[in-house]
């Protein structure tokens, strides 16, 4: 309806019986099938049935309820009122000051614009304040609260929870259960309040108190105040000069994990002015039985400043003389005499790493104009040294090339490690470089993991942090750094490499570099190799080699690609570009509005959410735009992809354009670009006709949902059937695999689309494919993954 309030009558099927637009309510009667409808411009009453709904309030200050049944509820303009009920609800309130209730079973609410009021009630609940100030309240089981934009209240209230404050100034409260606060930007308030909580402050002047039972807080960057409150508590300030605060039986059984000169010790209700002028020490006795440890203060760190008024003791911590209270390097031996290699001078230590073990410390310096080459070395335009050569070879397993004007340092162990070991070892590295408690830190670490777990298990591998620098005053060389690993089975390379030193526009390439977590604002490009990298939440321009890459962008707004193979291209937060190259890629985009462009090959792109919850806009020239109605992944701009994953079901890019049994004439010129340029240039009449003289035998596929290499991973006896000339796979399918219940590819669930579409099974002479490209997608039928795993 486009005015009015709305009222409708609806029978138990869920049609429409009469409507009115004169009074401000709805009446929705017992039906039994799911419905849609939208309410007019005014107050509306919408109320759902005991199926899955679909009610959109339109303008003005609705009231929609969903009922039973796992429903979509949208608010859209006006202080609207949404209630979930029983069910798996997804509400949405859209601009205005909304009030969200999700009731029983797990819910996702979204606020959207204005000053909202979320409730999750029963069940695991999803809460999205976005912006405006808005109001959170998890209610019972284990619920995950994110802010958003503003000043937002949230209270995780009784379960496990999870609360992200987002920007501004927030105010977060865990309740009861072990939760898990995180007040991100901003000047925030944590409460962990009842069971063993974990609190992380992030930017801004943030105050943290544990409230009961043992506590972990990390006050992270700025000027913080940590109260740990009852319980065994650890304490960390983070950046900044930070307040740690309690009486002394709340202080007692904790640790301040890192208490430096700046921070400051109050003690309420004790008297400890006698440790003033004392030797610093590792433990304060703050009354009988009662000790406060402070870890990495010893009698090296100086004398404790002491001092009592009003009752309570102010300790803080004063640098020995001749000192500034720093901590050292942790080299355990002096640098040799630094040689020069291939005209760079180069020195190695031990010293000990982040898992306590021995490693080495190799430090290039920046490399001079008019260094002497030495013509061994494989590049006369660069200082070629070598970091790890393995035991018995004289081939390095490392090496790093560097133009003039770069310098590098790189610490790991001098062998190979394990996998167990390594996993150790690139955690630790990934730690030593991220925020404690950060969303950064979670995925690289995350991804790391995943990477080492996908290894063999007799795999050896190289783990280094890698800091690559430029000469003082210097701007950004204008070749790239190169650092090579060595290709061969078992052996891998997993490199942590913090650029954030470097001035803007400073180039790296990894050649065989297996695995790499970017730190800082690089600009990365891959050569030889199949390459795993991960970004950080800097802005980040990596694009990687012609290999079957695994690129990850993280938070920022980044450039993400690779020049071929068969990819899988993540964007992560940020208004980001992903784009494919050559072959069949998978993208996501992320949160943020970005920029997706497939290139050659069938190429699919992920949504987070359902199908019915974006706006698929089609353009010319087989551009989309996609915008996410729940705000979450923002709007999307795609060109040249064929495929469109939402997580209930897939959708084509463009309609087919079928001119013989399962080809798509149009998908198959997009992704082949090279045939589209021989048929505009008079070589091939059509692109069918390529495909039938060579692109079948060249297993390109001739649809958007027919994976030829897919095809043949998942079915051995095809592959070998092929290998031997006997048949292609497009062949097979057509003719055999389609009756023997073989998918055609990860997007096209051969056995979920029969058996949600008893016709087509009927037809016995009909293959699923072909009915849903000539029939089923203009019949608004919908097709469904057949191997989740593809987007890793």
């Amino acid at each position: 309806m486009s005015s009015g309030a709305a009222t409708a009558l609806l029978d138990a099927a869920g049609t429409v019986l009469s409507t009115s637009t004169h009074g401000v309510g709805f009446a929705w009667t017992g039906h039994a099938t799911a419905a849609n409808f939208t309410g007019g411009d005014l107050a509306d009453f919408l109320l759902g049935g005991s199926v899955g709904d679909t009610l959109v309030g339109g303008a003005g200050n609705d009231s929609v309820s969903g009922g039973a049944g796992n429903d979509s509820l949208w608010g859209d303009d006006g202080n609207d009122s949404l209630k979930g009920d029983a069910g798996n609800d997804q509400l949405f309130g859209g601009a205005g000051n909304d009030t969200l209730s999700g009731g029983a079973d797990n819910d996702t609410l979204s606020g959207g614009d204005g000053g909202d009021s979320l409730k999750g009630d029963a069940g695991n609940d999803q809460l999205f304040g976005e912006a405006g100030n808005d109001t959170l309240s998890g209610g019972d089981d284990n619920d995950t609260l994110s802010g958003g934009d503003g000043d937002d209240s949230l209270k995780g209230d009784a379960g496990n929870d999870v609360l992200y404050g987002g920007a501004d100034n927030d105010t977060v409260y865990g309740g009861i259960g072990d939760d898990s606060l995180y007040g991100d930007d901003g000047n925030d308030f944590l409460y962990g309040d009842a069971g063993s909580d974990q609190l992380f402050g992030g930017a801004g002047t943030d105050t943290l108190s544990g409230g009961a039972d043992n506590d972990i807080l990390y006050g992270e960057a700025g000027d913080d105040l940590l109260l740990g409150g009852a319980g065994t508590d650890t304490l960390s300030g983070g950046d900044g000069s930070d307040t740690f605060s309690g009486t002394a039986t709340e202080f007692d059984g904790d640790t301040i994990a890192d208490f430096a000169i700046g921070d400051t010790i109050t003690v309420t209700g004790a008297d400890l002015s006698d440790i003033n002028g004392a030797t610093a020490s590792g433990t304060i006795t703050l009354g009988v039985g009662q000790t406060l440890t402070l870890t990495g203060i010893s009698t090296a760190s100086g004398t404790f400043a002491a001092t009592l008024a009003g009752g309570t003791t102010t300790i803080t911590l004063v640098a020995p003389a001749g000192g500034d209270g720093g901590g050292g390097g942790g080299e355990s031996a002096a640098p040799a005499p630094a040689p020069t290699e291939d005209g760079a001078t180069v020195s190695r230590t031990t010293t000990t790493g982040p898992t306590g073990q021995p490693q080495q410390t190799t430090v290039i310096q920046p490399v001079p104009a008019g260094r002497t080459d030495d013509p061994t070395t494989p590049n006369a335009d660069r200082a070629d040294v070598t970091l790890v050569t393995d035991a018995g070879s004289t081939t390095p397993a490392l090496r790093a090339s560097l133009p003039t004007g770069f310098g590098l340092r790189v610490e790991g162990a001098s062998t190979r490690q394990n996998k167990t070991d390594a996993l150790a070892d690139l955690i630790a590295r990934i730690e030593q470089k991220t925020t404690e408690g950060s969303s950064q830190r979670t995925e690289m670490t995350g991804i790391g993991q995943s990477f080492l777990n996908a290894l063999s298990a007799d795999s050896q591998l190289i783990v280094k942090t890698v800091t690559p620098s430029v000469a003082t005053g210097s701007g950004a060389p204008g070749t790239p750094l190169v650092i090579t690993g060595e290709q061969a089975a078992g052996h891998q390379s997993a490199l942590v490499i913090d650029t954030s030193g470097l001035p803007s526009g400073t180039m790296l390439q990894l050649n065989g570099v297996d695995f790499a977590a970017i730190i800082g604002a690089a600009h990365i490009t891959g050569g030889a190799g199949r390459n795993v990298v991960t970004g950080d939440d800097a802005a980040q321009y990596i694009v990687l080699g012609a290999e079957d890459d695994v690129l990850r962008g993280g938070a920022g707004d980044d450039t993400i690609g690779s020049e071929g193979g068969r990819d899988i291209l993540h964007g992560d937060a940020g208004n980001d570009t992903v784009f494919g190259g050559d072959g069949q890629d998978f993208l996501v985009g992320g949160t943020g509005d970005d920029i997706l462009r497939g290139d050659n090959g069938m190429d699919a792109v992920f949504f987070s959410g359902t199908h019915v919850s974006h706006t698929i806009t089609r353009g010319g020239d087989r551009t989309l735009t996609v915008t996410d109605r729940t705000f979450v992944n923002g709007t999307d701009q795609l060109s040249t992809v064929e495929v469109l994953v939402f997580s209930d079901r897939v959708d084509l890019a463009a309609a087919p354009d079928l001119t013989a049994a399962g080809f798509d004439e149009g998908a198959y010129l997009a992704a082949n670009a090279d045939v589209a340029a021989a048929v505009q240039g008079g070589s091939f009449a059509t692109g069918l006709q390529h495909f039938r003289l060579h692109g079948e035998s060249e297993n390109r596929s001739p649809n958007a949902l027919f994976d030829g290499e897919w095809y043949l991973t998942h079915n051995a006896d095809v592959a070998t059937a092929v290998a031997a000339e006997q048949m292609t796979a497009w062949q097979h399918y057509s003719q055999w695999g389609w009756k023997e219940g073989r998918d055609t590819g990860p997007f096209f669930d051969q056995s979920r689309y029969l058996e949600e579409n008893a016709d087509v099974a009927a037809a016995s002479d009909l293959d699923p494919l072909s009915h849903f490209l000539q029939w089923g997608w203009g019949e608004g039928r919908a097709a469904y993954q057949a191997d989740t795993t593809a987007f890793g």
